[in-house]
């Protein structure tokens, strides 16, 4: 496990070096998650998923086992590129979806990487969490919501300090 800021770009740019065949990012809602995944795959021919109302009368958005299912063919290409697979909010995603990820994350491509976001890690199944490198973006410090603020456009200190109390650590 690892846990790192937003703000912590030297840290951030290491891991972009070699990221892992699997990645959970997680940490508190606006702390950048999506942001951080796209930046990984930046440049890279990827796909995303993202969770959607599972009927619609439903107001549980949700990540089904069809969605997983459709990874396969998707990613059985004989294409030698790397690849990535966002799959945002996975913690939204069913239980059979989880289970038929499994498969795609055991017996993984070498050319297809995932990165998995969540800001509620616990509904992952253990057996998902236990095959993906687990980094954990904490929230920024009041030094570091400084340092951005410095670089900002001109602001009154006034103005400077509303602003980082409206950030609250949020990138």
């Amino acid at each position: 496990n690892l846990i790192i800021n937003p703000a912590q770009s030297d840290t951030i740019n290491k891991l972009l070096a070699s990221p892992s065949q699997a990645l959970l990012l997680t940490g508190n809602t606006g702390v950048g998650l999506y942001t951080i995944a796209s930046h990984i795959i930046d440049g890279h021919p990827s796909i995303t998923i993202k969770p959607t109302l599972a009927t619609q009368n439903s107001s549980m958005p949700q990540i089904d086992i069809a969605t997983i299912r459709s990874l396969y063919s998707r990613l059985s290409t004989k294409n030698n590129a790397r690849r990535y697979v966002i799959i945002d909010d996975a913690d939204k995603m069913t239980i059979p979806a989880q289970n038929s990820l499994l498969k795609l994350l055991e017996e993984p491509s070498d050319f297809v990487s995932f990165v998995l976001t969540s800001h509620n890690p616990e509904r992952l199944i253990a057996t998902v969490k236990s095959r993906l490198q687990h980094i954990f973006i904490q929230n920024c410090t009041s030094q570091q919501t400084n340092k951005v603020l410095d670089t900002a456009v001109e602001l009154s200190d006034t103005e400077r300090q509303q602003l980082a109390f409206v950030a609250s650590g949020l990138p």
